[in-house]
């Protein structure tokens, strides 16, 4: 396929994405949230919002914060917050690590970063609940909803899927622990990631999944809508894609034997590339696609990326515009505390994270994704 870089005229650029803050410096503290409402709560038109959710409904409490409300420095503060204290509380599982967790959080929290694909349904509920985590109770509430499962006392490690009365996997993902215990899990809200948890009997292993049966089944023979889901499917046939309830306008669409959510934008796509490429503005701070055919989305990956990454034209996946957002040199590790600091590694970006009061510094852990040592802050 081919690859192309796409020149904005300054008139479409003004009209597709808002003014970029400046980077900030890499080390961050654990400053509580930063919009208007919060700091003086007896602004005009703001609504109280409790500081701490340790209920079993945690998104009613939460559902006066608009998060799109926010500027792009409160966005990546919340995000980096949000991020720090998921991994603290609930371990870096999955896309709970820090540098994950923290991308998919700016494009939560950053809607002017952002501002095609926002998120929606259960990814919105779980972004606005994290919003004023700031102790383990809330974020256990925020990453298990109402139902909070125990573990079974199988005497080894090992990861499940939360599940209804009738058995039906739902989109929480836990580790329980190794020792029989049958404790609340630690959790992995798939729903997070726009996905849901698909459990492999064969395997006794749960993963977040595209579908509740994309993990380990080898079933993903070709990308395609399913209803709302985005079948994308890897090399060994497991479904990585996501449901496009949790995104945009909410629905899956195909074009040119591509699948795509379908965006919040209303802007016509400028380009007639194919559906399944990304290109870059010539500053390589936008990365601009069309994967629905219809409609143009823009990701800004200076804001993204703090600065520290450009765009790069890709093909793969389409769907996933934020993906060409990235480093240009590849990181020398996935996770390391540098003192009392957390970084985390992805697409050759590096994100750090201060640990300070109320956490205790930063400790490597394992988790029972098995890949390799995990760094999070330790938990107050």
């Amino acid at each position: 396929m081919r690859r192309r870089s796409i020149a904005l005229s300054i008139a479409a650029a003004a009209t597709a994405v808002l003014a970029l803050v400046a980077c900030v410096d890499l080390f961050h503290s654990t400053s509580d949230l930063l919009d208007a409402c919060q700091l003086d709560a007896d602004t005009d038109g703001c609504t109280v919002v409790e500081a701490g959710v340790a209920d079993a409904a945690p998104d009613a409490a939460d559902a006066s914060i608009d998060l799109c409300s926010f500027t792009q420095a409160e966005a990546r503060a919340n995000a980096e917050a949000a991020c720090a204290w998921l991994g603290a509380c609930e371990t870096p599982l999955g896309q709970n690590r820090y540098a994950t967790c923290v991308e998919h959080a700016i494009l939560a929290y950053d809607c002017t970063a952002n501002a095609s694909l926002p998120v929606r349904g259960a990814a919105l509920d779980f972004w606005t609940c994290m919003v004023t985590a700031r102790d383990c109770a809330a974020v256990h509430a925020c990453a298990w909803g109402v139902d909070q499962p125990n573990c079974p006392a199988t005497g080894h490690a090992v990861t499940v899927c939360d599940e209804n009365g009738a058995q039906q996997a739902l989109a929480q993902r836990g580790q329980c622990p190794g020792d029989g215990g049958v404790v609340q899990p630690h959790a992995e809200n798939c729903a997070a990631w726009g996905q849901t948890c698909s459990y492999q009997a064969t395997t006794a292993t749960a993963a977040c999944a595209g579908d509740s049966k994309g993990n380990g089944n080898g079933d993903c023979t070709a990308s395609a809508c399913m209803g709302t889901q985005l079948f994308s499917c890897d090399d060994a046939g497991d479904n990585v894609g996501i449901d496009c309830k949790n995104y945009g306008a909410q629905e899956c669409v195909t074009t040119g034997g591509f699948p795509a959510c379908a965006p919040a934008s209303t802007t016509a796509c400028s380009d007639t590339g194919s559906p399944g490429e990304v290109g870059c503005t010539e500053t390589f701070q936008y990365a601009v696609g069309c994967p629905d055919g219809r409609h143009q989305e823009t990701i800004d990956c200076f804001a993204l990326t703090e600065g520290n990454g450009k765009c790069s034209p890709t093909a793969t996946p389409g769907w996933d515009v934020s993906r060409a957002c990235g480093g240009s040199v590849a990181c020398s590790f996935n996770d390391q505390c540098v003192g009392s600091s957390v970084q985390s590694c992805d697409r050759g970006i590096i994100y750090t994270y201060a640990c300070a009061s109320p956490f205790t510094g930063c400790k490597m852990v394992t988790t029972a994704d098995g890949d390799f040592p995990r760094a999070q802050c330790g938990a107050p």
